[in-house]
């Protein structure tokens, strides 16, 4: 009897996030995950620059931004593992 499942290697391939599924596509998954982020975060940048004049929204924005820039770290060390 396994706990929570943990073990069972058909129950992993089932549980993977998108995330995973894509990084583990391999590099033109990576590439593309890259992209989308960095198109993202210029957007993002863009906002920030010319103003936000609620600071909540703002305060959204800097989560939005750094979380993006996670992501891309993420990608990067997951890209040089494989």
């Amino acid at each position: 009897m396994d706990m929570f499942g943990l073990g069972k290697e058909e129950n992993s391939k089932a549980s993977d996030f998108d995330l995973e599924k894509r990084l583990k596509s391999g590099p033109e998954g990576v590439k593309e995950l890259n992209d989308k982020a960095d198109a993202r975060i210029k957007r993002l940048e863009d906002t920030l620059r010319g103003g936000v004049e609620d600071k909540e929204e703002y305060a959204r924005m800097d989560i939005l931004l750094r979380g993006y820039q996670a992501l891309k770290k993420v990608a990067a060390k997951a890209a040089k593992k494989d």
